[in-house]
């Protein structure tokens, strides 16, 4: 019998398939689209507590708190498994870095997504670095916010609609479903993808909506995904809670009190389920008369608000990526309408109903107090996503044009400097590494107290949250009395007063100077306010109090907590007409350089009124 045929031995040297070269390629790519954002994030994130929501959503993480409407539960249960899994650094930190972490893999995902639009690694990995260092994505990947979280939510939904729109396998309706609910768990915002994904799988194909099974599983997956609500009412059930807002969180498991918090109605919502208890019941209007007054509403928010804002917010957006846009959108467009046309029909919507329809919303307008335009510019960050993956495929539409090969050459190899231009753009702005301002800020008014003395703060948000931060987290002056003044009309002495009495207290402390302070017989006492009788307190210990982190060029919020500390730091030196006249002067330059400050800081008009320097 003949011999068989002994198998060859691998040979392990042999080179590898082209198919497996463009695999590892893809795998590599995605790696460093992960890790390249992330490392810089990581460089330049806020080391500690920051300006606005920030010491809110901090704390409601560590301390499984309520944070303000509509909650935030998934937020903040993400949080508090960061606060948990990194053993190192400070608490404000640790949550600091989730924000980095989902910046990072939204920039890896928009890589897969590119990747298969364009089938080029090149233009798809640096075009997704442009982005991950454009400047209200990269401001928002070093803060604890929510909105890294929502936009990796939308960019995974986008994928997942892609990946469909070339299988058609239903598992990928169904994460999509379960990426909406938990989105929704994150922030509202994410609904206005809701529209277009469903004309999207419509025109698509329509038959999905009459199959039982996939219709039963996606309402499963969407209802898993906004369970993490069910951790409000749980936790008002509980026990007590110590977030120091006005807003009201009591007894979230009464249906009525849920839905109207989810719903932000103390914001405005949608629909209110309340009904008065002053007047009767069949004088309310009915459920489907509010549904009407509703959609009036938003038509005429829809018409005003585009009138008077959308140039601006399509002008801000294009600013972001550095106004590439005017020439690479509609190449981009054209590219994918040939080659994926119901998609490119998808991605449109989304951009429309991110801008246009999302104005019903936001104002938009050049008049605005610039807290609420640097508050509004993350609900940008979605358009600006749409917007990138429409460079990126322009991008190939222009090289896929050109004949000459130096040409196409030159341009491909230029590609790899596009991350360079918004990092080198940026980099100052966004390089929050050594700011400790607001934490610096609230830590001095804390020990500016005598023990179990009483505080009143004024600041709002800005201030208030990084109060709440120190006190809760980090367990710094918790005898101090602290109550939030959220009053519209500044205090005045009658509510100074009211509370003296109400509350047995010789005298107490405010954090910021009230308009018409004058009126008020305030005493500088360290680096707060005193009023009443102030004759049994210890002399004022200090003239100098630090605060890390200022630079020339700042945010709106930590320019106004800059202007402030110079303001303090001169009242508190009045007796030292130098010292005091050194940061005077530096009040009315950070006002020159920041002119939005003269017209909205009343407590710095208030105090340079006081000197005759405004």
């Amino acid at each position: 019998m003949p011999s068989a045929k002994k198998s060859l031995p691998e040979n392990r040297f042999a080179k590898p398939s082209p198919t497996k070269k463009r695999a590892d390629s893809a795998i590599l790519d995605f790696f460093i689209a992960f890790f390249v954002p992330y490392f810089v994030y990581l460089l330049t994130t806020y080391p500690t507590v920051g300006t606005e929501d920030s010491g809110e959503l901090i704390t409601s993480a560590a301390t499984l708190d309520i944070a303000h409407p509509s909650g935030y539960p998934l937020h903040t249960l993400l949080g508090h498994l960061f606060t948990r899994i990194i053993p190192f650094g400070n608490i404000g930190w640790r949550v600091n870095i989730m924000s980095a972490f989902f910046g990072a893999i939204t920039i890896a995902i928009l890589f897969l997504i590119l990747k298969k639009l364009t089938s080029s690694s090149r233009i798809s990995l640096f075009f997704s670095l442009f982005f991950a260092f454009s400047n209200i994505f990269w401001s928002q990947s070093i803060r604890t916010e929510v909105y890294t979280l929502d936009i990796f939510l939308l960019t995974s939904i986008i994928y997942l609609l892609l990946h469909w729109d070339e299988t058609e396998k239903a598992k990928y309706i169904y994460l999509t479903a379960l990426c909406f609910g938990l989105g929704v768990s994150n922030h509202h915002m994410i609904l206005l993808a809701a529209p277009p994904a469903f004309i999207f799988i419509l025109i698509r194909n329509y038959k999905i909506f009459i199959q039982p099974k996939i219709i039963g599983i996606s309402a499963l997956m969407l209802a898993l995904g906004l369970s993490f609500y069910l951790y409000l009412p749980i936790r008002t059930a509980l026990g007590p809670y110590n977030n120091p807002a006005y807003i009201q969180h009591e007894k979230l498991y009464i249906w009525e009190n849920f839905f109207n918090f989810v719903n932000r109605s103390i914001y405005g919502g949608t629909i209110s389920l309340s009904q008065s208890n002053t007047q009767n019941s069949q004088d309310q209007p009915s459920l489907p008369e509010k549904i009407g007054t509703t959609i009036i509403k938003y038509a005429d928010q829809f018409i005003t608000n585009n009138l008077n804002g959308f140039t601006l917010m399509l002008k801000n957006t294009f600013k972001d990526l550095l106004m590439l846009p005017l020439i690479l959108v509609i190449p981009g467009i054209w590219f994918l309408v040939k080659k994926r046309g119901r998609f490119t029909i998808f991605l449109f919507l989304l951009f429309l109903f991110y801008t246009s329809v999302q104005l019903i919303f936001i104002k938009v307008t050049n008049n605005m107090h610039p807290l609420t335009a640097f508050s509004n510019r993350p609900f940008y960050l979605s358009a600006i996503l749409i917007l990138a993956v429409f460079c990126g495929t322009g991008l190939r539409f222009l090289i896929n044009s050109l004949n000459n090969r130096a040409v196409k050459a030159t341009l491909t190899a230029l590609i790899t400097f596009l991350p360079l231009t918004t990092l080198a753009a940026n980099f100052y702005n966004n390089n929050e590494s050594h700011n400790y301002i607001a934490r610096d800020f609230s830590f001095n008014l804390l020990q500016s107290i005598p023990k179990n003395g009483y505080l009143l703060s004024t600041g709002k948000d800005n201030l208030t949250f990084p109060l709440y931060y120190l006190r809760q987290v980090e367990k710094i002056r918790p005898d101090i009395n602290l109550e939030i003044y959220y009053g519209r009309d500044c205090p005045n002495r009658l509510t100074l007063e009211e509370k003296l009495s109400s509350k047995k207290l010789k005298h107490m402390f405010i954090d910021l100077l009230p308009c018409g302070f004058n009126d008020l017989d305030l005493t500088p006492y360290n680096f707060v306010y005193a009023y009443g009788d102030t004759s049994s307190l210890p002399p004022s210990s200090q003239k100098y109090f630090r605060l890390r982190g200022m630079r020339k060029k700042m945010d709106y919020p930590n320019n106004k907590l800059k202007g402030l500390y110079l303001l303090k730091m001169a009242i508190l030196n009045e007796k030292d007409p130098p010292t005091a006249e050194y940061y005077f002067n530096k009040v009315k330059k950070e006002i020159d350089n920041v002119p939005q400050l003269q017209e909205f800081m009343w407590d710095l008009r208030a105090g340079l009124d006081k000197t005759g320097m405004f």
